[in-house]
């Protein structure tokens, strides 16, 4: 199977960092495994699972093209966590031009 990647900050415009060999991939797939993709991200601190409970809507309007794909927020270790829309980026007309 032959899986598209894409460098994540690019993606959102953030300041890009070139790929290092610390440089990580994430494939991430749909909940009905109708679209998978490979995200370069910058480092990976752990993986976490969040109960549905604990996920909260996202209603702040964040500056930036990321708010558009932000989908709820939730809090690990004292930190706010922003859980990203994979369907919604993946089928993104700025993620189509990547096909």
């Amino acid at each position: 199977e032959i899986i598209s990647i894409a460098d994540l900050r690019g993606f959102l415009s953030m300041d890009q960092e070139s790929i290092k060999k610390t440089s990580r991939m994430i494939i991430a797939q749909t909940l009905d495994r109708q679209m998978m993709v490979g995200l370069i991200v910058g480092r990976i601190n752990g993986i976490h699972y969040f109960a549905t409970d604990d996920i909260r809507p996202f209603e702040q309007q964040a500056p930036g093209p990321a708010a558009a794909y932000i989908s709820g927020t939730c809090v690990y270790e004292d930190t706010v966590v922003a859980i990203l829309d994979l369907e919604k980026l993946l089928q993104s007309p700025k993620m189509g031009q990547f096909q």
